[in-house]
């Protein structure tokens, strides 16, 4: 199975770090979820069972999937990425 190169939200246009459009709205939705009081596993079968896809045609979410990208700095900013997630 191939691994993303890039945090999901993001990819790689013209030479630099860009937003997926798509793929950002699912990490805005998975942090208003999780905000809302929304349990990782409970937000991880709602993508799965969507048919959410997170990498080439793998739809399938788990509970450390959701826990690493709530984890990850990067979605509000941090280490040259665009922000997809506002700080607060």
């Amino acid at each position: 199975m191939a691994n993303r190169m890039l945090s999901f939200g993001y990819g790689i246009q013209d030479g630099a770090i860009a937003v997926i459009d798509s793929e950002a709205r699912i990490v805005e939705r998975i942090f208003n979820e999780y905000i809302d009081g929304s349990r990782l596993e409970d937000i991880s079968r709602r993508l799965t069972s969507e048919g959410v896809e997170f990498y080439l045609g793998n739809c399938l979410w788990n509970k450390n999937r959701i826990a690493r990208i709530i984890d990850n700095e990067k979605y509000i900013g941090a280490d040259g990425y665009p922000q997809i997630i506002n700080d607060d």
